[in-house]
């Protein structure tokens, strides 16, 4: 058979036995005005050096529930209902609670952080990492996609930390998890803090600008088929940062998995 005719043949043969190209998909996020979402959140972190040991393990259970539904998102209130630590540090931790809007993209904005009984600056620290444009766990692209493809986010933090870098996003299709099909998305981030000496202070916004290194992630992610909302998550990081502000050097390795129950 001449080559020509092989590739006619293997063209027919693909449409006749169902072999296309999957349609791409529009991944979008939609909501429902008093949705109520519970996330159990188990954080594990291990640091490599630090003057102030930082190994622990931290489980949360998270509420968030959409509190105003429009054309351009929902907007919503977070809050922590439990929270415990091994080892236990022997005192009452904070439960922070958040408010923000999050879009069809999937990106968060216009969070604040309230803590009670937290210390001193610990929720305008919190508000001020969150500030800008960053992801409800992962950003979904502005385009259908097809498995392989990728798309980019720059989060709102690298403002706020000073700091150079974008998460690079891969839609990898269908995934079952524990007996369901959801959609499966990947990510890595990496991030290069600048630093910006603001000499020795306790301001939250100038420490932060003040920390020089690097931030490296990768993430997992199960979405909903109906909605595009996060289901299971699993984000693995290194840090290897220098705080000027604070005269202090620290290298850790997390990883944060959050479930939906």
């Amino acid at each position: 058979m001449r080559p020509v005719r092989v590739l006619v043949f293997l063209a027919l043969s693909s449409v006749a036995f169902g072999f296309q190209s999957p349609a791409p998909v529009t991944l979008k996020r939609t909501f429902k005005q008093g949705t109520v979402e519970t996330f159990v959140q188990t954080v594990q972190n291990e640091s490599e050096s630090s003057p102030v040991p930082m190994d622990f393990t931290m489980t949360s259970e998270l509420k968030r529930t959409l509190t105003k539904v429009d054309d351009k998102g929902a907007e919503f209130k977070a809050e922590t209902v439990k929270i415990k630590m091994e080892p236990d540090p022997g005192t009452e931790l904070p439960k922070p609670t958040m408010t923000g809007h999050i879009d069809s993209y999937g990106v968060i904005t216009d969070m604040k952080a309230v803590t009670a009984n937290a210390p001193a600056g610990y929720s305008d620290m919190m508000s001020a990492f969150t500030q800008g444009k960053n992801p409800d766990v992962v950003s979904l692209p502005a385009k259908p996609v097809k498995p392989g493809d990728t798309w980019t986010f720059k989060p709102g933090f690298t403002e706020t930390l000073n700091a150079e870098g974008e998460y690079v996003f891969t839609f990898k299709g269908e995934k079952e998890l524990e007996g369901k099909t959801y959609w499966y998305i990947t990510g890595t981030g990496s991030f290069k803090l600048k630093g910006k000496d603001g000499g020795v202070t306790t301001d939250p916004a100038t420490i932060m600008a003040s920390m020089k290194g690097t931030l490296e992630f990768t993430i997992e992610a199960y979405l909903d088929k109906a909605d595009c909302s996060p289901v299971m998550s699993v984000v693995k990081g290194t840090t290897s940062l220098t705080m000027a502000s604070m005269g202090v050097e620290v290298s850790t390795r997390s990883t944060v998995t959050q479930k939906r129950v």
